[in-house]
């Protein structure tokens, strides 16, 4: 509800990659304590982000702002992935990756894994991708992303990302 200014919550984002797979770590601190921590679904492709805390990474891996993967999970290691095509979810795709998570004293964190052999992107060129890290807390309605989306642009839209 107040665009612009600062989340409520500190979230640390790192990432690594091998020659083989890009690594997302995530750490989502709490002020209160990990007991605030929603976390209900444990289905895969359970619409997490519509109940619980969850961390979402999406990636504008050709930088047309057409195409983007998106990982998400909650603290429960529940997995949902999906492509978006011209801003059309498609969440019937499903790939094997990975993702851990743990309960910390004061949050949660996440690791992701995801292979590059999942992923298409151009082997010549610059290398940018468009990318972001949506975090939502639900106790508090908040979503807070890495490039701040205005209100009233939905996540589909890649051209609202930052570059990586």
């Amino acid at each position: 509800p107040d665009y612009g200014q600062p989340a409520s919550q500190k979230t640390e984002v790192r990432l690594i990659s091998t020659s083989d797979a890009l690594f997302v770590g995530v750490y989502c601190y709490e002020d209160d304590s990990a007991e605030t921590v929603r976390s209900t679904l444990r289905f895969r492709d359970d619409l997490v982000w519509r109940k619980d805390d969850v961390i979402r990474i999406v990636l504008d891996t050709f930088h047309d702002h057409r195409r983007t993967y998106v990982f998400a999970t909650n603290a429960l290691e529940t997995k949902q992935d999906a492509q978006i095509d011209n801003e059309v979810w498609h969440t019937d795709w499903d790939e094997v990756w990975e993702v851990r998570t743990r309960l910390h004293e004061n949050g949660w964190s996440a690791e992701f894994r995801i292979p590059f052999r999942i992923l298409q992107f151009p082997l010549t060129g610059d290398g940018m991708w468009g990318y972001n890290v949506e975090r939502i807390i639900m106790q508090r309605n908040e979503r807070s992303y890495w490039a701040p989306i205005p209100p009233g642009v939905p996540l589909a839209r890649p051209a609202a990302y930052g570059h990586l």
